[in-house]
């Protein structure tokens, strides 16, 4: 087979890459399913799809990542499909029309929305006998150090099981973050353990992004506790995380997240970013929900210079989690506050030794 038809890549481009807009000469463009635009999504379109280099050379690539390659193998890539099974799909497909109504076009996909639950070919990490078996294996022993040295491994919220793949062509050589609801994976992140080029973090394509830990929310607790990033709720009890929030916009949460953040009503929402000495988006962020009247924790400058987030104050006191009568003793008050944050619990409970 030398080439795709046009319009039977076009329904792949339409279903996984995000934002799609039609620019000159038929190219298609939009956000990166493979590297989610980095921390850009909704505001960058890197993507492009350009239908004249079909049968030649690749005619999908992103100017953020790098990725480049044929329809045949894009499509190979986002679906899960064999190659063998993208031909026979290819040539028995009935085309849509490009004016087909999006919620119909939605239905027709949904044969496609059971996508592989994990990346290809994943490696347990916490189970013993396939880590005897890749013990040698280099990623393998980068995601073991970096769980250790992260200590990841004695964290209360570290998930049931982490992941690398040797053989993913999205996901290879990172380290696998699942997300579950319901004892079952529904979502999962990866994070990068080799130093190139590629995005720190990748999420599983053509998802919603999801809310880690949710299955162990405290139904007696009165506070949840949510974070940008899921290695840093993993050492506070009943905490969760977004995988991101966005600087601005009247919506913080996807559909996905604020269902399952409903099921949580009564609970009291505090939210803990990274600090706003390190981060100006982090700062931007946290200003932004004080402004909506969320409860969000502050930073004091002492361990915010020294400390990017709360992992990296777990490394850095040598303890395995953090109390949360410390976020709670350490909300914003007032935005332009300069109040000195109040440790004492800190110190007393973890033995934080500030001049790190």
């Amino acid at each position: 087979m030398n080439s795709l038809p046009e319009d039977y890549v076009t329904q792949y481009i339409y279903q996984y890459v995000g934002y799609v807009k039609e620019r000159k000469n038929g190219i298609l463009n939009g956000g990166c399913p493979i590297c989610r635009e980095g921390e850009s999504w909704g505001k960058k379109a890197r993507f492009y799809y350009n239908p004249e280099l079909e049968g030649n050379k690749s005619t999908v690539y992103c100017h953020n990542c790098g990725y480049s390659k044929r329809s045949v193998n894009f499509i190979m890539d986002v679906s899960g499909l064999s190659y063998k099974e993208v031909v026979f799909e290819s040539k028995e497909y009935d085309i849509v029309p490009r004016d087909f109504n999006c919620d119909e076009f939605d239905r027709l996909f949904e044969i496609k929305s059971d996508t592989p639950t994990l990346p290809s070919n994943c490696i347990n990490l916490f189970d013993k006998t396939q880590l005897e078996y890749y013990k040698d294996d280099k990623i393998v022993k980068l995601a073991v150090k970096y769980i250790i040295d992260r200590k990841i491994n004695n964290a209360p919220n570290k998930p049931k099981a982490l992941y690398v793949s040797l053989d993913d062509y999205i996901h290879k050589n990172r380290l696998i973050i699942p997300y579950y609801e319901n004892n079952k994976v529904i979502w999962y992140q990866s994070r990068k353990l080799l130093d190139d080029d590629s995005p720190k973090y990748l999420s599983k394509v053509n998802s919603d992004r999801s809310m880690y830990n949710i299955d162990n929310i405290d139904d007696n607790n009165q506070y949840i506790f949510i974070f940008e990033g899921a290695i840093d709720s993993m050492f506070v009890e009943n905490a969760t995380c977004l995988s991101g929030i966005t600087e601005s916009g009247e919506f913080v949460l996807t559909d996905e997240q604020d269902r399952q953040l409903s099921m949580y009503p009564l609970h009291t929402r505090v939210w803990v970013l990274d600090s706003p000495y390190l981060d100006e988006a982090a700062r931007k962020k946290s200003s932004m929900l004080f402004r909506r009247g969320e409860k969000v924790f502050k930073w004091s400058r002492e361990i915010g210079e020294k400390c990017k987030d709360f992992n990296d104050i777990i490394i850095k006191s040598n303890k395995t989690k953090i109390p949360q009568e410390f976020i709670l003793r350490n909300l914003i008050k007032e935005e332009s506050n300069s109040m000195k944050l109040d440790v004492s619990c800190l110190k007393e409970k973890l033995k934080l030794s500030l001049k790190v």
